[in-house]
């Protein structure tokens, strides 16, 4: 077979591909129409049922009740070797139902806090949730469940039960998983993000 024959052969394969290749592009196109619209529409669907789930969720406000200014879901914390002057550390996250009380403990330093805390639960009972951890200067505890069970609180705050004077108390947000960072008189909060 000469180069030119080969050529020939060759040039007429790519042809026919090509146009086997229009031809199949066009009888999609004819019917992706159909699906596109189709396609369009669940997503069209989809997206109204999800709008419909978030204005009707319980921490989301909407058709229950307004929304819940924090929900907290874990809380992962840290403590620097020489944290509280190398001494253990209670860390309270206390979730508050009642704006009364949330008024009140927006003004408690952690010292005063930690010796009313057992009380509080008596004197507002179903009014506050407290979960308590204690960690040692070095250690790091990840992902601890914060089990919520009331539908919509007030507000919160994490205690941390320093040796040194202070307020120790920093008001929660809406973040979902937490990282505290404790330090040797210091901590602080940020989105976990590991």
């Amino acid at each position: 077979m000469t180069k030119a024959t080969q050529k020939y052969i060759l040039n007429s394969k790519r042809r026919k591909y090509k146009e086997e290749s229009q031809q199949a592009h066009v009888g999609f196109m004819r019917h992706s129409h159909i699906s596109i619209r189709h396609l369009l529409n669940k997503i069209t669907v989809a997206g109204l049922l999800a709008l419909v789930i978030v204005s009707c969720g319980g921490n989301g406000g909407g058709a229950f009740g307004p929304p819940s200014s924090i929900w907290i879901d874990s809380i992962s914390i840290t403590a620097s070797p020489d944290a509280n002057d190398f001494s253990a550390i209670p860390v309270d996250i206390v979730v508050i139902y009642q704006k009364e009380l949330l008024e009140k403990l927006s003004k408690t330093p952690a010292k005063d806090y930690f010796k009313m805390s057992k009380q509080l639960l008596k004197d507002y009972p179903g009014m506050i949730e407290i979960f308590s951890w204690e960690v040692v200067p070095g250690q790091s505890l990840f992902d601890q469940p914060v089990p919520m069970k009331g539908a919509a609180p007030e507000g919160g705050f994490v205690f941390v039960n320093y040796i040194p004077p202070g307020e120790h108390r920093v008001r929660l947000g809406r973040t979902r998983n937490i990282h505290v960072q404790l330090k040797n008189t210091e901590f602080f909060i940020s989105p976990r993000v590991w």
